[in-house]
């Protein structure tokens, strides 16, 4: 499996250290997830097996966040030049370059920053122009929500949001997002971790490391792949929002001083957040805060401050590509559609 892959404008992208976190995550034993920064030769041979690379198109392999790679994988890397047009390496370290035993290709077109080669052309002369992948993914995530919002299935209706008590013209159906396209929604969650990590990293390696929080059937199916990625352990809080029931034992559930960080699926209002984090602070435990695919930011970040937030996409009155509104009954739209009812 393959999580990385992108096709854009006859060029195949693949993020080396997110195969390998997948690989070690998803696919052998659990290992270090996100944190692994070893490249071994399963990832390349997957991409070798799994890429459909193509010899009309120029594969780029970008290597940020690897530090070193197992010995003898200079065969691999030319399999993958051969059965490619050209080969690009980015963010590649010297020591990986040595390695490889790719520092025979001493091309004046490689772009080099202290012991960082910004871009490593695998050919003696040829130079091609890439795209940024984080640019990449963002465009490429744009079109996958598009893909995933869907209207009320009553035609020009609004949806009633249960938990705020408040109207939606349309909703983000994350379980589409999950079985659709399998393989990208991983890669989203590994953003995601990246950044729980970067976040919380002064967190990370103390005795007191958070631990994820889910509240719904979609959230637990993130946590379990965020847990993955991240090694943190799992609290599971079942009815949490409309359905508003709580076990009588989740005081048993919350340990007094345990940071704990909470993980959604789509964030509109935050009602449910609010729940939990009262819920854990109430009980003993340190709410720290809070991750999610998706987060509605509805408050200006001049009249609020979103510093224990992460989300793999936020939108914004800036950045909105699905035109997503919260209405109100005082709203003309909510007015207008229901005296044309």
């Amino acid at each position: 499996m393959l999580i990385s892959r992108i096709l854009f404008n006859n060029q195949i992208y693949f993020t080396i250290h997110a195969e390998q976190s997948v690989s070690w995550a998803l696919i052998n034993e659990p290992g270090t997830g996100v944190f692994e920064e070893t490249l071994f030769k399963d990832t390349l041979e997957r991409i070798l097996s799994e890429g459909d690379l193509n010899k009309d198109f120029d594969t780029i392999l970008d290597f940020d966040n690897i530090l070193i790679c197992q010995n003898n994988l200079y065969e691999l890397i030319k399999e993958i030049k051969n059965n490619s047009k050209s080969l690009t390496l980015l963010n590649v370290n010297v020591s990986t370059i040595k390695k490889l035993n790719l520092s025979i290709f001493n091309n004046t077109n490689n772009t080099r920053i202290d012991r960082i080669y910004t871009s490593f052309f695998v050919s003696e002369e040829n130079k091609i122009e890439y795209e940024i992948i984080s640019d990449i993914f963002k465009n490429e995530f744009i079109e996958y929500l598009k893909l995933n919002s869907k209207n009320s299935t009553k035609e020009n209706s609004l949806i009633f949001h249960h938990s705020s008590s408040i109207y939606l013209n349309k909703y983000i159906d994350v379980k589409s997002m999950i079985t659709n396209k399998k393989e990208f929604f991983l890669l989203a969650l590994y953003h995601l971790a990246l950044k729980t990590k970067k976040h919380w990293k002064n967190l990370i390696n103390s005795p007191n490391r958070p631990i994820l929080v889910c509240q719904n059937l979609n959230s637990a199916y993130i946590t379990s792949i965020m847990s993955s990625y991240l090694g943190f352990d799992i609290l599971i809080l079942d009815k949490i929002g409309p359905i508003n029931e709580l076990y009588s034992n989740l005081d048993n559930k919350i340990e007094e001083g345990q940071n704990y960080l909470v993980v959604s699926d789509v964030v509109c209002l935050g009602t449910e957040i609010k729940i939990t984090k009262n819920l854990i602070n109430y009980l003993g435990g340190n709410y720290i805060g809070n991750i999610s695919v998706v987060r509605i930011q509805t408050a200006h970040p001049t009249s609020k401050v979103y510093d224990d937030v992460e989300s793999v996409f936020e939108i914004t009155k800036e950045d909105n590509p699905i035109n997503y509104q919260i209405i109100t009954s005082l709203d003309d739209k909510f007015l207008n559609e229901k005296n044309n009812e």
